[in-house]
Protein backbone atom coordinates (compact mmCIF):
# COMPACT_ATOMS: atom_id res chain seq x y z
CA UNK A 1 0.00 0.00 0.00
CA UNK A 2 1.28 3.47 -0.91
CA UNK A 3 1.58 5.91 2.00
CA UNK A 4 -0.29 9.19 1.84
CA UNK A 5 2.09 12.11 1.16
CA UNK A 6 1.57 15.69 2.32
CA UNK A 7 3.78 18.73 1.82
CA UNK A 8 4.12 20.86 4.97
CA UNK A 9 5.48 24.40 4.93
CA UNK A 10 6.27 26.44 8.02
CA UNK A 11 6.11 30.08 6.99
CA UNK A 12 5.47 32.49 9.83
CA UNK A 13 4.87 32.90 13.53
CA UNK A 14 2.96 30.17 15.36
CA UNK A 15 5.44 27.38 14.69
CA UNK A 16 4.03 25.25 17.52
CA UNK A 17 1.17 24.46 15.14
CA UNK A 18 3.48 23.24 12.38
CA UNK A 19 5.59 21.21 14.79
CA UNK A 20 2.48 19.55 16.24
CA UNK A 21 1.25 18.83 12.70
CA UNK A 22 4.54 17.10 11.83
CA UNK A 23 4.34 14.99 14.99
CA UNK A 24 0.75 14.00 14.21
CA UNK A 25 1.57 13.06 10.61
CA UNK A 26 4.49 10.91 11.78
CA UNK A 27 2.31 9.14 14.37
CA UNK A 28 -0.40 8.52 11.77
CA UNK A 29 2.04 7.10 9.21
CA UNK A 30 1.61 9.95 6.71
CA UNK A 31 4.74 10.75 4.68
CA UNK A 32 5.67 14.40 5.21
CA UNK A 33 7.69 16.67 2.92
CA UNK A 34 8.84 19.74 4.86
CA UNK A 35 9.95 23.19 3.74
CA UNK A 36 10.89 25.91 6.23
CA UNK A 37 10.95 29.50 5.08
CA UNK A 38 13.94 31.62 6.04
CA UNK A 39 12.04 33.55 8.72
CA UNK A 40 10.64 30.44 10.42
CA UNK A 41 14.15 29.08 10.54
CA UNK A 42 15.11 32.00 12.79
CA UNK A 43 12.04 31.66 15.05
CA UNK A 44 12.11 27.93 15.75
CA UNK A 45 14.06 28.07 19.00
CA UNK A 46 12.32 31.20 20.28
CA UNK A 47 8.85 29.71 19.79
CA UNK A 48 9.38 26.00 20.40
CA UNK A 49 12.66 25.55 22.28
CA UNK A 50 13.70 23.17 19.50
CA UNK A 51 16.68 23.35 17.17
CA UNK A 52 16.20 23.45 13.41
CA UNK A 53 17.56 19.90 13.20
CA UNK A 54 14.92 18.72 15.71
CA UNK A 55 12.12 20.07 13.53
CA UNK A 56 13.65 18.66 10.34
CA UNK A 57 13.90 15.23 11.99
CA UNK A 58 10.10 15.17 12.42
CA UNK A 59 9.66 15.04 8.63
CA UNK A 60 10.30 12.14 6.29
CA UNK A 61 11.84 14.51 3.73
CA UNK A 62 12.97 18.12 3.96
CA UNK A 63 13.97 20.66 1.34
CA UNK A 64 15.69 24.02 1.16
CA UNK A 65 13.24 26.77 0.29
CA UNK A 66 15.36 27.82 -2.71
CA UNK A 67 15.53 24.31 -4.22
CA UNK A 68 13.40 24.49 -7.36
CA UNK A 69 14.69 21.05 -8.38
CA UNK A 70 12.91 19.40 -5.43
CA UNK A 71 10.37 16.80 -6.46
CA UNK A 72 7.56 18.71 -4.70
CA UNK A 73 8.09 21.55 -7.22
CA UNK A 74 6.59 19.35 -9.94
CA UNK A 75 2.98 18.47 -10.52
CA UNK A 76 4.08 15.04 -11.75
CA UNK A 77 5.17 14.15 -8.20
CA UNK A 78 1.99 12.85 -6.63
CA UNK A 79 1.04 14.12 -3.19
CA UNK A 80 -2.40 14.52 -1.61
CA UNK A 81 -1.83 18.19 -1.02
CA UNK A 82 -0.10 20.81 1.06
CA UNK A 83 -0.53 22.51 4.42
CA UNK A 84 1.08 25.88 5.14
CA UNK A 85 0.93 26.22 8.91
CA UNK A 86 1.69 28.76 10.09
CA UNK A 87 1.26 31.03 7.09
CA UNK A 88 2.29 34.68 7.36
CA UNK A 89 0.16 37.34 5.72
CA UNK A 90 3.16 38.24 3.55
CA UNK A 91 3.12 34.67 2.27
CA UNK A 92 -0.67 34.88 1.76
CA UNK A 93 -0.17 38.02 -0.36
CA UNK A 94 2.55 36.33 -2.44
CA UNK A 95 0.40 33.24 -3.03
CA UNK A 96 -2.66 35.31 -3.94
CA UNK A 97 -0.64 37.10 -6.63
CA UNK A 98 0.83 33.86 -8.00
CA UNK A 99 4.29 34.91 -6.87
CA UNK A 100 6.31 31.69 -6.64
CA UNK A 101 9.81 32.98 -5.92
CA UNK A 102 10.72 30.03 -3.69
CA UNK A 103 9.86 26.37 -3.18
CA UNK A 104 6.96 27.07 -0.83
CA UNK A 105 5.35 29.35 -3.41
CA UNK A 106 6.03 26.91 -6.24
CA UNK A 107 4.70 23.90 -4.31
CA UNK A 108 1.53 25.83 -3.37
CA UNK A 109 1.07 26.92 -6.99
CA UNK A 110 1.50 23.32 -8.17
CA UNK A 111 -0.96 22.12 -5.53
CA UNK A 112 -3.64 24.53 -6.78
CA UNK A 113 -3.04 23.95 -10.49
CA UNK A 114 -3.20 20.18 -9.98
CA UNK A 115 -6.50 20.50 -8.08
CA UNK A 116 -5.06 19.11 -4.85
CA UNK A 117 -5.94 20.15 -1.31
CA UNK A 118 -4.16 23.30 -0.11
CA UNK A 119 -4.71 24.32 3.52
CA UNK A 120 -3.53 27.77 4.57
CA UNK A 121 -3.42 28.62 8.28
CA UNK A 122 -2.91 32.33 8.84
CA UNK A 123 -1.79 33.11 12.38
CA UNK A 124 -1.63 36.90 12.34
CA UNK A 125 -4.28 39.29 13.59
CA UNK A 126 -5.92 41.72 13.00
CA UNK A 127 -6.52 41.38 9.27
CA UNK A 128 -6.46 44.36 6.96
CA UNK A 129 -8.85 44.73 4.04
CA UNK A 130 -6.02 43.67 1.70
CA UNK A 131 -5.33 40.57 3.83
CA UNK A 132 -8.99 39.57 3.58
CA UNK A 133 -9.01 40.14 -0.19
CA UNK A 134 -5.90 37.98 -0.56
CA UNK A 135 -7.49 35.18 1.47
CA UNK A 136 -10.61 35.41 -0.72
CA UNK A 137 -8.46 35.13 -3.87
CA UNK A 138 -6.87 31.96 -2.48
CA UNK A 139 -10.23 30.51 -1.42
CA UNK A 140 -11.63 31.19 -4.89
CA UNK A 141 -8.59 29.42 -6.36
CA UNK A 142 -9.47 26.35 -4.30
CA UNK A 143 -7.47 26.74 -1.08
CA UNK A 144 -8.98 26.06 2.31
CA UNK A 145 -8.43 28.97 4.68
CA UNK A 146 -8.18 27.44 8.14
CA UNK A 147 -7.38 30.15 10.70
CA UNK A 148 -5.59 29.13 13.89
CA UNK A 149 -8.83 29.24 15.87
CA UNK A 150 -9.71 26.50 18.36
CA UNK A 151 -13.20 25.12 18.92
CA UNK A 152 -14.02 27.20 21.98
CA UNK A 153 -17.42 25.57 22.45
CA UNK A 154 -15.72 22.30 23.44
CA UNK A 155 -14.20 23.87 26.55
CA UNK A 156 -10.57 24.09 25.46
CA UNK A 157 -8.26 23.49 28.42
CA UNK A 158 -4.96 25.06 27.44
CA UNK A 159 -2.74 25.82 24.49
CA UNK A 160 -1.82 22.21 23.70
CA UNK A 161 -5.47 21.19 23.37
CA UNK A 162 -6.22 24.26 21.24
CA UNK A 163 -3.33 23.40 18.90
CA UNK A 164 -4.46 19.77 18.69
CA UNK A 165 -7.91 20.95 17.59
CA UNK A 166 -6.43 23.15 14.87
CA UNK A 167 -4.18 20.33 13.64
CA UNK A 168 -7.11 17.91 13.76
CA UNK A 169 -9.13 20.25 11.55
CA UNK A 170 -6.25 20.26 9.05
CA UNK A 171 -6.19 16.46 9.01
CA UNK A 172 -9.97 16.45 8.50
CA UNK A 173 -9.46 18.25 5.16
CA UNK A 174 -7.50 15.18 3.99
CA UNK A 175 -9.96 12.72 5.57
CA UNK A 176 -7.19 11.38 7.83
CA UNK A 177 -8.67 9.66 10.90
CA UNK A 178 -7.28 10.97 14.21
CA UNK A 179 -8.20 11.51 17.84
CA UNK A 180 -6.86 15.04 18.30
CA UNK A 181 -10.26 16.45 19.24
CA UNK A 182 -13.79 15.25 19.80
CA UNK A 183 -16.28 16.36 17.15
CA UNK A 184 -19.38 18.24 18.24
CA UNK A 185 -21.92 15.95 19.86
CA UNK A 186 -19.36 13.24 20.69
CA UNK A 187 -18.65 12.91 24.41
Amino acid sequence: MVRMKIVVALAGKGLLIGVRLLKALKKLGVESHLVLDEYSDEEIFAETGLKRSDVLSLADHSYYNRDFTARIASGSYKVEGMIIAPCSLKRVADLAQGYAADLIGRAADVTLKEGRTLVITPTETPLSEDDIRNLIVLAEAGATILPATPLFYTGVEGLEEAIDQIVGRMLDRFKIPHNLYKPWGMS
